[in-house]
């Protein structure tokens, strides 16, 4: 099985900030908790708190014993602004799950 349209449209997206005419841009998700705006953390990340997020996932991922395919998955944000109804919450890191997601675009907030 391999990744859905969905989940590949998602991390598409979520990269696209790393365009230098995009650089600017945030991802911005709709999910049934309100909407979530954040960058995409990279990999090969050197920002300490994004860093000890990533090393805990990827070890968790490791022992994950099924293949992580379709919609099943996540992504790590951050410097991240989640927005439900009229609260606003400011977050250093957050893991978004895929099938979590309703919606997708790029933007500022």
């Amino acid at each position: 099985m391999m990744d859905s349209l969905k989940k590949t449209i998602i991390r598409t997206l979520a990269m696209a900030p790393q365009i230098d005419m995009l650089t600017n841009n945030q991802v911005i998700l709709t999910t049934a908790a309100g909407v979530i705006a954040g960058k995409l953390v990279e990999e090969n990340s050197e920002k300490q708190g994004d860093m000890i997020y990533s090393k805990m996932l990827d070890a968790i991922t490791e022992k994950y014993e099924a293949d992580i395919e379709g919609n099943d998955g996540y992504m790590l944000l951050s410097d991240v602004t989640v927005i439900n109804g009229n609260a606003r919450t400011n977050l250093k890191n957050l893991i978004v799950f895929y099938d979590q997601i309703i919606g997708v675009t790029l933007g500022t907030i």
